[in-house]
């Protein structure tokens, strides 16, 4: 999905964000913003908004000498949603059809903002979302499909959501006949994107018959690669490839072959799918 004019203002307001979690100066706040606005002026804006956003967070690494800005919010929403596992897991048990409540579970996942809310906020919020409907609900394809798979390619998308994702994986190899989970993380810190010290914290690492792949661009510094040739044969090579969220949404809505789980969390990407802002999506590309 390319980026359109709506997604540059968005851009600034997430690097302002890193910048001040990184504890930056207004001063340095200020040299970030007006770097990324003339990186932002000169680059072909004929790119997905993840690419567009590359430059400006290695910006804010080298203004700030901060590796990993949210790395701090990033633990706290972990735990947070770590405090609601149990309850969940009892929801996906005693649920007549537990794979169809831990894909909703997972995508409900993606619409919680972990960080103002309480206890007992989240738990009011995780009943009323779990009560919507999905305005794409291609679940009777998955369904099918995952009844002869054996391998499943799984695209994380933010860290604390990844606990309500993990009982979708815990579904997948306990219910059906799956000889392996391939789990897709970030190769290194970007934005509140999954890493391998979420995916420890949050104990998916000691789930039997998970594999870890990292995205890379081949560049050490960054965690995130354009799309790619070898991103499309890790998709051929399994027989379901399920893509987590809005962000890996707009990289990969290219592909073929492909499960969507999301919350359009903006008009860009609604307008993209046809739905409306906070609506669930669960949406098979061919």
């Amino acid at each position: 999905m390319k980026a359109r004019v709506e997604c540059i203002p968005c851009i600034l307001r997430q690097i302002l964000k890193a910048a001040r979690l990184a504890n930056a100066s207004k001063a340095c706040q200020m040299e970030i913003l007006r770097e990324t606005m003339e990186y932002l002026l000169k680059v072909d804006w004929n790119e997905t908004p993840l690419v567009l956003s590359l430059e400006p967070y290695r910006i804010v690494r080298l203004k700030t000498g901060v590796w990993d800005p949210f790395s701090q919010v990033k633990h706290e929403f972990n735990q947070k949603a770590l405090n609601q596992y149990p309850r969940l897991k009892k929801i996906v048990h005693d649920s007549p059809d537990p794979l169809r409540t831990a894909i909703k579970i997972s995508a409900v996942g993606n619409i919680i903002d972990f960080g103002p809310l309480s206890r007992k906020e989240i738990e009011e919020t995780l009943s009323q979302s779990l009560e919507k409907k999905f305005a794409i609900d291609d679940y009777e394809i998955f369904r099918k499909r995952v009844k002869k798979a054996k391998t499943i390619l799984f695209f994380a998308d933010n860290a604390g959501e990844i606990v309500f994702d993990r009982l979708l994986l815990e579904v997948l190899l306990d219910e059906f006949d799956m000889r392996r989970v391939t789990l897709v993380v970030r190769g290194g810190p970007f934005i509140n994107d999954v890493t391998i010290k979420d995916v420890e914290q949050v104990g998916l690492d000691k789930i039997p018959n998970l594999e870890v792949k990292f995205l890379s661009n081949g560049d050490p510094n960054s965690g995130v690669y354009p799309r790619s040739p070898e991103v499309i044969s890790w998709v051929k090579s399994h027989d379901i490839a399920i893509s987590k969220g809005q962000g890996n949404f707009e990289n990969f809505s290219g592909i073929g072959d492909i499960f969507f789980l999301l919350v359009a969390k903006c008009e860009v990407v609604a307008e993209e799918l046809g739905v409306r802002v906070g609506d669930l999506v669960f949406r098979y590309n061919p």
